[in-house]
């Protein structure tokens, strides 16, 4: 017996409207109601593909060092308040 597909939640007539408002595809993250994340993708040729896999490399890249960047500044932020109350005792 052949294993049932999931029910795709993400009405087909959206997807369809997404895809008439793009120049060649579209990548589409998003939580499932059970909050794993899910993905969609469309594209009109393999190179469209290719531009989008290129794209979502580099924002994946962009992301990373935000992240990253943040919590540096947030690790320096609580450095520093420890200093300033070493000071303040002292």
């Amino acid at each position: 017996m052949a294993k049932q597909q999931p029910k795709q939640e993400i009405p087909k007539t959206l997807l369809r409207q997404i895809n008439e408002h793009t120049n060649g595809g579209f990548v589409l993250f998003y939580l499932h109601k059970d909050g794993s994340p899910k993905i969609f993708t469309n594209s009109d040729t393999v190179i469209h593909a290719s531009a989008l896999n290129y794209f979502v490399q580099n924002w994946a890249k962009a992301i990373e060092a935000y992240n990253i960047e943040s919590i540096v500044q947030y690790l320096d932020q609580g450095d520093k308040q420890d200093d300033d109350s070493d000071e303040s005792e002292g």
